[in-house]
């Protein structure tokens, strides 16, 4: 075996723990697709490597093909989650989100969102005010307010002392302030279900480049 194959495999073998990463936030994390049947594909590949019917792994990522979702159905998939961030694993969840595609935007902050301390700001507000009431109804609020496209990263002391409730003109005053490149972007006249949702997809087309193979 030449030096260069050895070298080329070896970089494969490298990226395959990260492949599988991605084929399982697509298929499972976003997806939300069955487990029980991606579980099956690991295992059967698995005992393919064992028995020595795959030996490479070029050969075993090509035998889990069937579970990488394409990337109109990720996005589509993508533009619908919401995450009760009042639920500690689906907060984890959101925030590794969040700091994935915040290190992808232009000025963002790239670090590793289990150190960092910034807190998820939701733009509609966890608990509406009169203001807000007037804007969305109660319904549309439990729809909308754990929606990825409502979801950004902002720091504690603005978050708590200066965004909280207050209308979403005083909201994009405060996100201006921030270090984080997720809230600075943010604009427009008024926080809409149209706004949310358009967030989201924007949001999607960046997680897309993200979680690929």
């Amino acid at each position: 075996m030449g030096e260069a194959h050895r070298t080329g495999e070896a970089h494969h073998m490298a990226k395959s723990p990260n492949w599988i990463m991605v084929i399982s936030f697509r298929y499972n994390v976003i997806g939300r697709l069955q487990t029980n049947e991606m579980e099956k594909s690991y295992n059967k590949t698995a005992n393919k490597v064992f028995a020595g019917a795959i030996q490479n792994a070029n050969a075993a990522l090509d035998d889990l093909k069937d579970l990488y979702i394409a990337d109109d159905v990720f996005r589509n998939y993508f533009e619908l989650k919401s995450f009760n961030t009042t639920n500690s694993q689906q907060k984890k969840i959101a925030r590794y989100i969040l700091y994935k595609i915040e290190a992808q935007l232009e000025d963002g902050i790239k670090t590793e969102y289990q150190i960092d301390e910034g807190t998820i700001e939701h733009i509609l507000p966890e608990n509406m005010d009169a203001h807000w009431n007037s804007l969305f109804n109660d319904e549309d609020h439990l729809r909308m307010v754990y929606m990825l496209g409502n979801l950004s990263l902002l720091e504690a002391k603005l978050n708590t002392r200066q965004a909280g409730q207050k209308p979403f003109a005083d909201k994009k005053t405060v996100y201006h302030k921030s270090r984080y490149a997720l809230s600075k972007l943010i604009g427009g006249e008024e926080w809409t279900i149209q706004m949310i949702k358009h967030r989201q997809a924007t949001l999607a087309k960046t997680a897309a480049g993200i979680w690929k193979r």
